[in-house]
C-alpha cells in the first residue's frame, strides 16, 4: 500500500510538473509572438517612412546627382575631387536624412561625404588595380581634424546600388535594410552618369534614413 501510495504521489507530481512546464511554454509563445508581432509593426512602419521620405524627395535626389555628375564630366570620379567633395558636402549639410552622398566609377575609384558615424570625406584611389582607401575627418566647419588610410577592401563596382543602376539606367533604390556602419534603417538610392556618347561612366548614389525613432 505505502508503495502504491508512493508511486501515486511521484506521478501526480509528474504530472503537476509538466502542466506547470507546458503552461509556461504557451505563456512564453504568446509573450514571444506578441512581442514579435510588436517589433514586424514597427519595422513596417518605419520602412513606410522611410520609402515615404524617398517618394517624397525624389526630386531633390535627382538634383543633388545631377549637380555632382556636371561637375565632374570625366569618368574618373576623383578628376576633380576637391570640388565634388565640397558639393557633396554641402549637400550632405543640406538635408538632415542624407546619410552619406558618394560616387563610383568604372576604375573602382570612390569619393563620399558621410554624416556618421562621424562626418567625413572619404575617397578610395584606385592605381595598378591596388586601392587605398583615405579618410579625412571634418568638424562642421569643413575643418580637418584627422586623417587615416589603410589597403581598401571597399570597391563600388560590387555594390547591388552601382550594378543595378548601371544594368537600367534609371533610378534605382534599395529596400530598406540595416546601415552597417550605423544600425540605423535605410535605403541606397542611385543613378549613372551617362557621357556624350550614351555611355555609363559612373553613378552617384546617396543613404536615406528615417527621422522615425
Amino acid at each position: 500500500y505505502c508503495l502504491l501510495a508512493s508511486i501515486q504521489g511521484t506521478l501526480l507530481v509528474s504530472v503537476v510538473f509538466l502542466l506547470v512546464v507546458m503552461f509556461l511554454s504557451l505563456f512564453y509563445t504568446q509573450n514571444m509572438r506578441a512581442a514579435l508581432g510588436i517589433v514586424n509593426a514597427k519595422n513596417a512602419e518605419i520602412e513606410k517612412n522611410i520609402i515615404n521620405n524617398v517618394s517624397s524627395s525624389l526630386k531633390n535626389i535627382s538634383l543633388h546627382l545631377a549637380v555632382l555628375a556636371n561637375s565632374n564630366q570625366d569618368e574618373d570620379v576623383l578628376k576633380s575631387r576637391d570640388v565634388s567633395a565640397r558639393i557633396m558636402w554641402e549637400q550632405l549639410n543640406g538635408d538632415p536624412n542624407i546619410a552619406s552622398i558618394f560616387m563610383g566609377d568604372k576604375y573602382g575609384n570612390f569619393l563620399q561625404a558621410r554624416r556618421t558615424p562621424a562626418l567625413a570625406i572619404r575617397e578610395i584611389r584606385v592605381e595598378g588595380g591596388k586601392g587605398v582607401d583615405f579618410w579625412e575627418f571634418k568638424n562642421r566647419a569643413y575643418d580637418t581634424i584627422k586623417t587615416q588610410s589603410s589597403v581598401a577592401t571597399f570597391d563600388a563596382r560590387t555594390r547591388v546600388w552601382y550594378q543595378s543602376a548601371n544594368e537600367n539606367g534609371k533610378f534605382y533604390w534599395t529596400d530598406p535594410y540595416i546601415f552597417a556602419s550605423t544600425g540605423a534603417i535605410g535605403v541606397t538610392v542611385a543613378i549613372p552618369s551617362i557621357n556624350k556618347n550614351g555611355e555609363k561612366q559612373k553613378v552617384g548614389s546617396e543613404e536615406h534614413t528615417s527621422e522615425l525613432q
